[in-house]
């Protein structure tokens, strides 16, 4: 396949996550949103966490188990988020993929297969101090050889530019709106040679099950 795809902006505010680790809901938040249903992504993290853990082992697809089993706290604009925590029952389908063993033709290549059918991917990429350091302006490169990982993140990607020396994935990422252009930017095309990149995850249909909120008193 050939050419640039881009599906646009509609993907809800920019995140700003600052130290917390709130990637994954943030992505999560951004794929319900283009299918109507707005939710609270400090709320969503804290209902993603793994077992066991306070908050930073929350992936993309444990905040989506999350909401099929709970609810989506659905945001009403305020900052309490206690009020946000009984959620609505939302019917979900969605796939997912670990794609770190593939090689970087075939995770562009599932990428793109899913973007040409209108839906985004979420995936997980690496990040490395250098790459962060020089990304202000939204272009997410390669790490320096030899260096050392320092963590995680997921990002959500609605199309991959094709044109010119920076070619790679367009991607919304939860950095605020100063990075990048209004919070989105490129990644790397070479960062899908990386290993850690994988953990593809695409939405495919959402909508809220019924008016009833889902918790643990209340069944769906």
């Amino acid at each position: 396949m050939t050419g640039s795809i881009d599906l646009g902006r509609g993907f809800g505010p920019v995140h700003d996550q600052g130290a917390e680790p709130l990637c994954a809901p943030a992505v999560v938040a951004g794929m319900l949103w283009a299918r109507g249903i707005v939710v609270c992504v400090p709320c969503l993290g804290d209902m993603g966490a793994l077992s066991g853990n306070s908050g930073g082992g929350r992936t993309v697809a444990s905040c989506l188990s999350a909401v099929e089993r709970s609810g989506a706290p659905l945001a009403d604009g305020t900052p309490d988020h206690s009020a946000h925590g009984r959620g609505r029952a939302v019917r979900l389908r969605w796939t997912a993929a670990d794609g770190s063993g593939w090689s970087a033709g075939g995770k562009l290549d599932h990428i793109e297969s899913a973007l040409r059918a209108g839906h985004p991917v979420a995936l997980q990429i690496g990040l490395y101090g250098s790459a962060v350091m020089r990304s202000g302006t939204g272009w997410l490169g390669t790490p320096e050889p030899d260096e050392a990982r320092a963590g995680l993140h997921a990002v959500l990607c609605v199309g991959i530019l094709r044109h010119g020396p920076r070619s790679g994935l367009i991607v919304k990422n939860s950095w605020g709106t100063d990075w990048g252009s209004d919070g989105y930017g490129i990644v790397s095309m070479g960062v899908l040679s990386l290993p850690e990149t994988g953990r593809f995850v695409t939405v495919t249909g959402a909508h809220v099950a019924h008016e009833h909120p889902v918790g643990p008193n209340n069944s769906t």
